[in-house]
């Protein structure tokens, strides 16, 4: 899938770093193939990949062990005056998880922790950071406003 650049770039950049949790859809082992969804907390590293705090125990994380592809759905918070959660922007990141290896870990671990305080108190336990590396996103910002957006756009300009 190779995406060609996207207008809604940026403004998929923005909706990410505002929200704070996502639906992580992964592939199901059992029943085999399905689409699996839980709701997921995450946080951007420095180069706009979405890092995951998930435990060993978790469903999504055995499926993500078994079979990397994944995407997270984040969607704009409800307003008030908004007659319907789909005239609401949202993004569906696309790509495979990955540990986030050791070299980087307190670089996530700042990351993560920055959006998400209440997480320390899973660091002790058998939690773990992951990153979703990106493949690339659907964009949808409402009624004809929508697009594919290619993986390096995702990332933040420096």
């Amino acid at each position: 899938m190779t995406p060609p650049p996207s207008e809604h770039a940026p403004a998929a950049r923005d909706l990410c770093a505002r929200e704070r949790f996502g639906t992580l859809a992964t592939l199901a082992r059992d029943p085999s193939g399905y689409p699996f969804a839980s709701v997921a907390a995450y946080a951007l590293g420095a180069d706009g990949q979405p890092l995951l705090l998930l435990s060993q125990l978790a469903e999504h994380t055995h499926n993500l062990l078994a079979d990397s592809r994944a995407s997270l759905l984040v969607t704009e918070t409800p307003r008030k005056g908004v007659p319907s959660p789909l005239a609401l922007a949202r993004v569906t990141l696309i790509g495979d998880v990955e540990p986030v290896p050791p070299a980087e870990g307190d670089a996530a671990r700042e990351a993560y922790l920055r959006v998400h305080p209440e997480g320390a108190r899973y660091l002790e336990l058998d939690f773990s950071f992951y990153r979703l590396r990106l493949r690339g996103a659907r964009y949808v910002g409402g009624f004809g406003r929508m697009s594919w957006i290619d993986a390096p756009a995702l990332t933040p300009p420096p």
